[in-house]
């Protein structure tokens, strides 16, 4: 039987295409094959490094830790071993670090090679957080200088309660378990009982009477403005773009807010007059034996304070505020032992009530936290679930198309 003409056509074709079979992929066009010499020169990709993580939390964690504990400890030891209380002065030295912040935040400006922009509203933010810091500062100041140190981070730990009170007044849509506000009850009862007992530190070398109550009422009065410092950074920061990585927001938030802080706060010991001590006592032949020691410790509070944000900010974004807060107990806790061992500061029965009081309010309110976040977690997948049968309702199909 003959084949088919067009079977005769086709095997044809196909012999054709067999004798000049060739491999077409050493043939590449120029822009191709220079994309290809740039991949083979490329080094390596580095293999990620699985525990670099856990090293930088341990790291920020430890640094959080030492460089807020610094700040009070120094200004202790200028008040006992040196005699100087100067809470104006004190004032600066927490707020003079502010250039190291600013030297972190331009490094990411110029690497990020100037994407990173700052508008004038997030400018005034700024402005306004800065003031509110210098406030919270100066009123800080005179806590540390005329309580011990031990005193003062107990009464450190009631921010809690306003905390929880801005936040049911101005974030309603915060959920606040009942625990939360039997904490409240355990923070005020340890803030009552070191008011009682607070007679214990009048025997102490800087801490009489009159002092001891303007340090205690400065000392709430700044946690006070803490709070509302937190609400409103957090209302505010809640609308910006996370387009940018943590340290950049967190270096940005922490310079210009200490820039601003210092300004405000460098007006007010020349305003008060307090610069005028400072010539005396800085002019007499008493200062000059130990000049070098006041040098560094004030050197330790300036590097010590400012810097301190960046690890605080930076632990928010790259952990959670829950973690923050965690460190921020054992860092009270630290500098209340630290101060009683390094200047013999009494611990009596005032004392000690409070800080357990503290504890178990700061417990249960870490506790009713975690119980919060838990419930948001678990409701998020429920809504999802709800929200995919009503999507396949509303969505057209092809036979609708």
């Amino acid at each position: 039987m003959e084949k088919h003409p067009q079977s005769k056509l086709t095997n044809q074709t196909t012999q054709r295409d067999n004798k000049n079979d060739f491999d077409h992929s050493n043939f590449l066009s120029p822009t191709k094959q220079a994309d290809q010499n740039d991949q083979l020169k490329k080094p390596p990709l580095r293999r990620k490094n699985k525990y670099r993580p856990a090293i930088v939390a341990v790291c920020s964690s430890l640094g959080f830790v030492v460089l807020n504990s610094a700040p009070t400890i120094l200004v202790k030891y200028l008040n006992e071993y040196l005699n100087i209380v100067f809470p104006w002065f004190t004032v600066m030295l927490l707020t003079g670090g502010w250039p190291i912040n600013m030297f972190f935040f331009f490094v990411r400006y110029i690497k990020r090679k100037g994407r990173h922009k700052l508008s004038r509203w997030s400018f005034g933010a700024y402005a306004f957080l800065g003031f509110l810091d210098a406030t919270r500062m100066s009123l800080m100041s005179f806590g540390m200088n005329y309580l011990s140190g031990s005193t003062y981070m107990v009464l450190k730990g009631t921010n809690v309660i306003f905390v929880v009170i801005m936040t049911k007044m101005f974030l309603p849509n915060r959920v606040l378990m009942p625990l939360h506000w039997l904490s409240v009850v355990f923070f005020a009862g340890s803030m009552g009982v070191l008011a009682i007992g607070g007679e214990e530190d009048h025997t102490h070398q800087t801490t009489s009477k009159n002092h001891f109550l303007i340090g205690f009422l400065c000392t709430i009065t700044s946690t006070f403005v803490n709070s509302v410092q937190s609400i409103i950074a957090e209302k505010y920061f809640r609308k910006l773009k996370k387009n940018h990585r943590s340290f950049t927001r967190a270096s940005e938030l922490a310079s210009f807010n200490g820039l601003f802080s210092f300004i405000f706060a460098s007006i007010l010991p020349f305003a008060v007059g307090e610069h005028q001590q400072w010539i005396r006592t800085f002019s007499s032949q008493s200062f000059h034996n130990k000049h070098k020691i006041f040098i560094l410790a004030c050197l330790g509070i300036l590097v010590s304070s400012q810097p301190s944000y960046l690890f605080k900010f930076s632990l928010t974004d790259f952990i959670s505020a829950f973690y923050v807060a965690i460190l921020n107990m054992i860092r009270r806790l630290l500098v209340v032992i630290l101060c009683v061992l390094l200047y013999n500061e009494s611990l009596g029965w005032s004392k000690i009530v409070s800080i357990i009081l503290m504890m178990i309010g700061f417990v249960m309110y870490l506790h009713a936290s975690r119980k919060v976040k838990k419930n948001r977690q678990q409701e998020s997948p429920k809504k999802a679930t709800e929200i995919q049968p009503l999507l396949a309702k509303t969505t057209p199909t092809n036979k609708n198309i």
